[in-house]
């Protein structure tokens, strides 16, 4: 059985009390989240929302503590590179899920093997850079670049896209949001569907 329990903001009503049921009536219960943090974070998230492993669920899996094993098995395999180390990190670094395996982050686009899409956002630099400041919202801070910067339009992210295609880097993601609640997050891969970006 699959059963969506949260709606972007809030635990869908009922949904603790259907889901304490099925735990007392001995079913397993996995849930799936398409965030990009460790399973371990989101559920001590969850815990402060009253969702309490094993009252509510047995197992937290997110897509991002899966894209980290994948990671840490080490067989990741392009066409182009059989062998892959040296990865590019678009957007803020989320470096814990390159901890602990063998791919190093590159700081320049052209010494990498591949590239990772994480949240699109702008550096110190990229900031300065553009124009249109009101389409701006400082974000958080990132452990690697510092202060970074969330965007509503796609226009300051154009040229990578344009970069990454003409390079024909293979991009990997853990979570491409096509829509979601805040801005217009998931306009970078509506922009990549558009053949703007290749991937392998």
């Amino acid at each position: 059985m699959y059963g969506v329990i949260w709606n972007g903001k809030e635990l869908y009503e009922y949904a603790k009390e259907l889901m304490h049921d099925l735990i007392i009536n001995e079913k397993l219960i996995y849930v799936l989240s398409n965030r990009t943090q460790s399973s371990e974070e989101v559920s001590k998230e969850c815990e402060n929302r009253g969702l309490i492993k094993d009252q509510h669920y047995h197992k937290f899996i997110t897509s991002g503590s899966y894209f980290k094993s994948i990671l840490q098995n080490g067989k990741l395999s392009f066409k182009a590179k059989n062998d892959p180390k040296n990865v590019f990190i678009f957007g803020s670094t989320n470096i814990w899920l390159f901890e602990g395996t063998k791919y190093q982050i590159v700081s320049d686009l052209y010494a990498a093997d591949f590239v990772y899409v994480s949240i699109p956002q702008l550096n110190e630099s990229g900031f300065n850079s553009y124009q249109k400041k009101e389409y701006l919202k400082e974000g958080r801070f990132d452990k690697i670049y510092g202060r970074m910067w969330d965007s509503l339009v796609i226009d300051p992210f154009i040229p990578f896209l344009k970069q990454f295609k003409q390079i024909n880097l293979p991009i990997l993601a853990a979570n491409i949001d096509l829509t979601a609640e805040e801005s217009v997050r998931g306009e970078i891969t509506s922009f990549e569907e558009r053949n703007v970006v290749i991937r392998q």
